[in-house]
């Protein structure tokens, strides 16, 4: 198993780092998520796949029926709330659904 704090800490890292790649976020966003994980010990990645991941999202009181709600960053203090289907997650995350 894994806390509940980890598995956070490491859903904002990889949601971070998955929307720097997409140009949703400030790469600088990332590094300072990166150090701030890092320096309270949390991790950053874990040992299930993406996918398998995405599946124990879908278990997340962010889920609403055939939705789900994720929180992008674009910068340090500027987040929002990004309502997409299931489908628009698993593309999201380049994982098969």
């Amino acid at each position: 198993g894994i806390s509940h704090g980890k598995a956070v800490a490491i859903g904002m890292y990889l949601i971070t780092e998955l929307a720097v790649q997409k140009g949703i976020c400030k790469k600088e966003t990332l590094y300072e998520l990166n150090s701030c994980l890092v320096k309270y010990g949390l991790p950053t990645a874990t040992e299930p796949s993406l996918s398998d991941l995405s599946k124990l999202c879908l278990n997340d009181k962010k889920r609403e029926n055939q939705n789900i709600n994720i929180i992008i960053c674009k910068g340090v203090g500027e987040s929002y709330i990004h309502n997409m289907s299931i489908d628009e997650f698993y593309n999201f995350l380049n994982v098969k659904g």
